[in-house]
C-alpha cells in the first residue's frame, strides 16, 4: 500500500471517529424531560423526569409495539 492510501485511510478513520463522538455528545445533551408527566407507552402517571414508568414500557416503546 502506498503512503497516500494509508494517509487517506487514517483521515477517513479520524473523520468517522469525530462524527461518532459528536453524535454521542448531541445525544447526551438531548432533553430527556417529560412535561406531560405520563409514561410515553402506557400513559401511567410518572414524575416529570421519567419518560416511561418502567423498563418494560421503555423497551416496548423503543420496539414500536402497541
Amino acid at each position: 500500500m502506498s503512503a497516500d492510501r494509508l494517509d487517506q485511510a487514517a483521515d477517513l478513520t479520524t473523520a468517522m471517529a469525530e462524527y461518532s463522538i459528536n453524535t454521542i455528545r448531541k445525544l447526551a445533551r438531548a432533553d430527556t424531560s417529560n412535561p406531560s408527566g405520563t409514561c410515553l407507552f402506557c400513559e401511567a402517571e410518572t414524575d416529570l423526569t421519567r419518560r416511561w414508568c418502567d423498563a418494560a414500557c421503555r423497551d416496548s416503546w423503543q420496539r414500536g409495539e402497541e
